[in-house]
């Protein structure tokens, strides 16, 4: 049985309960802390084992979880243990760097069902075992559900939530005076404890299950000091000695928690830094990494995790040996040629026009030069010529974006001088693992790398942008429309072409540094 975990923040503990309720239908093993915390287990205990025991997170992106430092705890501990996570998008918000290589499912601009059918279609591509899809209540659509009020919001925490019970059973008369005095010290407490803390240079970060136990206080005694307030204002008490017994019970375990508190500030574990999580995120095939888009100025990019794959081939003598290369920080890459209009709108100027006009059609006739520039408009800059194969071959080390085997109807190429170039994008069985179209054909496509024997060495000085000779040759890349032999497609092929010269055959993409 497929063990889940679902991370969320309390204010949309109405969506993460339907979304259990509809993994349980289809016989995923749910684990939300609302329905496996028994009453007087300890709550971050309680999560540690949910977190050791399930192979699966979703979390459920929205701004309040994003600030939340039990959620962000959570999901960290299955980065760390290299366990997959699938966010939840139920509200757009900014969110970590390393989440971001995530692909998200949207249930925010789709309809439940919507969204929901393409969750359990990610769950079985994963090689998870869930039931298939019925029409019963999992497809059923649920009511938008707006963040829930501060003052109606049930707590995650299982011991308040047995004390509001409690009180809410014995409540009769009158609004006991107590609860105002025993507020006021926990303020008093609360106060004391941060004066302290003041006083004192600031702790270093705690590691993942630090936080859940330190947040684990800090939840405790908001959340008591809101239902104490909520209480005094709304419900009676049969009689001051009840009240009192159960409110010094419950300070006492907030005076508890805070040593807890203190006592694990004073000995904090630094959190690994963004670079060496990262690294978890290389995959080690073509399929285990899902695409990933984001727009820079209205151009879509694709991410490449950082990863490794063997550069170069056998077929050809300029590429070889055959020799591997490692990215050890991702990056991004256009998804398609750039194209006449993106050209034009974002300001790229070039001495000749396009043989092939068309908004949709690739630049050509551009010289190396003027791609360069055009790139640094966009805060970006030519991909490398290992960047740019990586990005065609993945860790399979592919022949062909799509595969090992030619098919000739997944390129552009084989035309005559009247068909030319075709729009970007126009044949999406060619793809390549992350995400990028055109790769084999259509246009050759610049990069910043000089024509240089291999292996293939950025640092032997194949990547100095200063060399401004028009006679020292830079790399293209892909094929290109007018490519009859298959050959000049494959995606370690490589051409060389004066960088003062632009033909109809050439084009190029650009790339940026992951951000």
């Amino acid at each position: 049985m497929t063990h889940i975990f679902i991370a969320y923040a309390r204010e949309y503990e109405l969506f993460a309960t339907q979304l259990a309720k509809s993994l349980s239908d289809i016989g995923a093993d749910v684990w939300i802390d609302v329905e496996r915390i028994p009453p007087g287990m300890k709550w971050h205990k309680a999560i540690e084992e949910g977190l050791k025991v399930c192979e699966l997170m979703l979390v459920i992106v929205t701004p309040e979880s994003m600030a939340s430092a039990n959620v962000e705890a959570e999901w960290f501990y299955f980065l760390e243990e290299k366990k997959p996570i699938i966010p939840i998008l139920k509200k757009f918000t900014d969110v970590p760097p390393l989440l971001r290589p995530l692909q998200y499912i949207d249930f925010e601009a789709q309809k439940y069902p919507e969204a929901f059918q393409q969750l359990h279609s990610e769950l079985i591509r994963r090689g998870l075992t869930v039931k298939p899809l019925s029409q019963g209540a999992v497809l059923k659509p649920i009511p938008k559900q707006d963040p829930l009020p501060p003052s109606t919001q049930p707590s995650r925490n299982p011991i308040m939530r047995a004390i509001q019970q409690h009180l809410r059973e014995v409540m009769i008369g009158v609004i006991v005076t107590v609860i105002g005095g025993i507020v006021l010290a926990w303020i008093i407490q609360a106060d004391r404890f941060a004066a302290s803390d003041n006083d004192n240079n600031e702790p270093a970060p705690l590691s993942g299950f630090q936080i859940l136990q330190t947040t684990e206080a800090e939840l405790t005694q908001s959340a008591g000091t809101q239902a104490a307030f909520d209480l005094t204002a709304t419900e009676q008490f049969v009689s001051d000695s009840n009240a009192t017994a159960t409110a010094a019970q419950f300070a006492a375990t907030e005076t508890s928690a805070f040593a807890t508190l203190l006592a694990l500030s004073a000995t904090p574990t630094p959190t690994p830094n963004a670079t060496a999580t990262l690294i978890a995120f290389r995959p080690q095939t073509n399929p285990d990494w899902t695409p990933i888009e984001r727009d820079f100025n209205e151009v879509t990019m694709v991410l490449v995790p950082a990863g490794c794959f063997m550069m170069g081939s056998i077929n050809s003598e300029d590429e070889q040996p055959v020799h591997e290369q490692c990215f050890d920080q991702p990056f991004w890459i256009d998804k398609y040629e750039v194209t006449q209009a993106q050209f034009r709108r974002l300001g790229g100027t070039q001495a000749n026009a396009p043989g092939f006009s068309g908004d949709d059609r690739p630049v050509e006739r551009i010289t190396w030069f003027e791609a360069r520039d055009f790139c640094e408009l966009r805060d970006s800059r030519l991909p490398t010529e290992a960047e740019w194969e990586y990005a065609a071959r993945g860790p399979d080390n592919l022949v062909y974006p799509w595969g090992n085997t030619w098919n000739a109807s997944n390129a552009v190429w084989n035309r005559g001088s009247s068909q030319g170039t075709a729009n970007v994008g126009s044949i999406p069985a060619g793809v390549s693992w992350i995400g990028a179209l055109d790769m084999s054909g259509n246009v050759w496509e610049w990069t910043s790398s000089l024509y240089e024997s291999y292996p293939y060495d950025a640092e032997d000085g194949r990547e100095a942008d200063t060399d401004t000779r028009t006679d020292v040759r830079r790399v293209l890349r892909g094929g290109t429309w007018f490519s009859f032999f298959t050959d000049d497609l494959r995606a370690p092929i490589r051409f060389r072409g004066n960088p003062d010269y632009g033909d109809l055959n050439g084009g190029f993409r650009c790339a940026r540094s992951y951000e």
